[in-house]
Parts: C-alpha cells; structure tokens; sequence
C-alpha cells in the first residue's frame, strides 16, 4: 500500500535551515509500533 500527499506550504524567514519529516506507525491498541522512518527532506531558504 502506498500514501502519497502533496502540501503546499509557506513558511515564515525565521524557519528557514534544513528540514525533515519522520513517521511511525501504531496499531490502534498500541500493541505494535515501527520504528521511526525518514520519509522526506527539503531546504527551506
């Protein structure tokens, strides 16, 4: 199975640098989680 989700986003100057986003996956009981992924990565200027 495969998510794909397109943002379109603004940010203000004092948040510029590097930047990432990390996921991780729960069941719903919270019996089973995954380990913690880098899923994408940009350079805010």
């Amino acid at each position: 199975m495969e998510l794909t989700l397109n943002l379109n986003i603004a940010f203000k100057s004092v948040f510029s640098g590097a930047r990432g986003v990390w996921t991780a996956v729960q069941t719903l009981g919270g019996a089973q989680t995954s380990t913690w992924k880098a899923v994408g990565a940009w350079l805010v200027p």
